[in-house]
């Protein structure tokens, strides 16, 4: 099983070999092995020859698409996103798509997350078939208020904007000691008894 380099350790890696440590070295501070720090240096190295960490990461990250689009079963199968591309003309849901593969018995079937992806990322022209234009989540206006409440409560008070019957102090609260005071004192005698 392979390990990859963290972008800590990328960076750590990087200033390790321009101080002109060896990659054993390296792989010894990083807590990795030695092949792991020869696989890194080997696929990130451009032609200048000098690694560098942000040139690894980007192309760590362009290798992971790459290869998992490679398991886009729609992106693999033409035939299979014609298919669904006529069924979405149709104006069928991609929930309905993946139930009429599912149910028909075909070889290449996908779910409807597959489909939803594919339509997002790379068949944008199909997007106003969608159900559901309102975007990738639905705000409620329940949600709303909620929201609304939650920032007014979090809003400052000043001990100043009291209302003014406060300041007689003849209730139970009035006093800022009180919410820790008499109730509590008769939980403690309860407790002596």
């Amino acid at each position: 099983m392979y390990y990859h380099l963290t972008q800590d350790q990328r960076i750590e890696l990087s200033l390790m070999l321009r101080l002109g440590h060896s990659q054993r070295k390296a792989a010894a501070v990083l807590g990795v092995s030695p092949s792991t720090v020869c696989r890194e240096i080997r696929r990130n190295m451009p032609s200048s020859g000098t690694y560098h960490a942000t040139r690894a990461r980007i192309g760590a990250r362009s290798r992971r698409t790459a290869a998992n689009a490679l398991r886009n079963k729609l992106l693999v199968n033409p035939e299979l996103a014609t298919l669904v591309e006529r069924r979405l003309t149709r104006n069928d849901s991609p929930e309905q798509i993946a139930g009429w593969l599912k149910a028909t018995g075909r070889a290449a079937s996908v779910c409807a997350q597959t489909i939803y992806d594919w339509i997002y990322q790379h068949a944008r022209h199909l997007r106003p078939r969608l159900h559901c234009r309102k975007g990738k989540y639905r705000r409620t206006r329940e949600a709303g208020l909620r929201k609304a409440f939650r920032d007014k409560q979090k809003e400052c008070r000043s001990i100043d904007a009291r209302p003014s019957h406060v300041l007689a102090r003849r209730r139970y609260g009035h006093w800022e000691g009180d919410s820790c005071g008499r109730h509590s004192a008769k939980r403690r005698y309860c407790h002596v008894r």
